[in-house]
């Protein structure tokens, strides 16, 4: 009662349980015409058939969603699963019996993990901010990932612009992350044009991944000597359920001064030229880039 499952359920092997994402319903409709909505994590429940108990695998031990395909071990032990986390998607490992969540990648773009049989290997895609996904193999511990395509050899002949993470104290202390993608060739020192990229939701989040595919051209501005900066400003996801919710009611509140502030750390840091600066964004990103030219 009061949870809606995300996603498809994964069986146990045994078939005595079922796996899935969930999020409760947090706020009711309230007469104003707009119907009930759910803005929760989605945690990874494990649920007893037997029983009929559906244990919140997450507890106090994660503060995000699951996010991508979740896949029992052979033995039925390990649940993995993937989470958004910060600008990175991630993997991690719940052990059934203990209850132990451990990360199993760190700081790194994995997607569509998928087991062998035996559960002994894994293969999945893993995207970087020089190249767009391609195919990785490793054991079960994700430990020394071997990449196994080069979808796109000619990018090895392509200048591109580095990317950073970057952080900054929003107006009221919040401290808020983006990534920076620099121009092609840059030299510490310059000042050069910003476009600021703010993308849609607000539930959702830039990440550190390759920035030349949909919705997000970056890489051509580099190459025409502007940097970028991809926000991640209240009300995104990845950064846990009080940042996520912080924005309802305030669209063009905080989450503006998240983004300002980090256009003014930018022009302080002599990267961005304060009498150059773009906004654009789609969706939700549209509308704060509209709210910005009323400011």
């Amino acid at each position: 009662a009061g949870m809606s499952i995300q996603g498809t359920p994964e069986w146990s092997p045994d078939g005595k349980s079922l796996a899935y994402g969930a999020l409760t319903v947090q706020w009711k409709g309230n007469g104003d015409g707009i119907a009930p909505r759910s803005l929760t994590n989605t945690v990874l429940v494990v649920h007893d058939l037997a029983t009929g108990s559906a244990k919140n695998a997450f507890g106090t031990q994660l503060d995000n969603s699951v996010g991508g395909e979740i896949h029992w071990s052979h033995d039925g032990r390990t649940i993995h699963f993937g989470v958004q986390e910060r600008v990175y998607s991630s993997v991690y490992a719940y052990d059934v019996a203990s209850g132990r969540i451990t990360a199993l990648t760190k700081e790194s773009m994995v997607r569509g993990a998928s087991f062998s049989a035996d559960g002994r290997a894994v293969a999945f895609a893993m995207e970087s901010p020089r190249s767009p996904a391609e195919v990785y193999a490793t054991d079960a511990s994700f430990a020394s990932p071997a990449r196994l395509t080069n979808t796109n050899p000619q990018l090895a002949n392509i200048a591109m612009g580095e990317t950073e993470v970057v952080t900054w104290k929003s107006s009221d202390g919040w401290n808020v992350e983006g990534v920076l993608l620099k121009p092609v060739g840059y030299q510490p020192g310059q000042k050069v044009p910003l476009l600021v990229s703010v993308h849609g939701g607000p539930t959702g989040a830039h990440t550190n991944g390759f920035k030349a595919n949909w919705g997000s051209p970056g890489q051509y501005w580099a190459g025409k000597g502007w940097a970028v900066l991809y926000p991640n400003p209240r009300g995104s996801t990845g950064y846990g359920e009080k940042f996520l919710l912080a924005n309802v009611k305030d669209w063009g509140g905080g989450d503006y001064r998240d983004i300002q502030t980090g256009i003014d750390a930018l022009v302080k840091r002599g990267i961005a030229d304060p009498d150059k600066l773009v906004q654009s964004g789609w969706s939700y990103g549209g509308y704060m880039t509209a709210w910005t030219l009323t400011q």
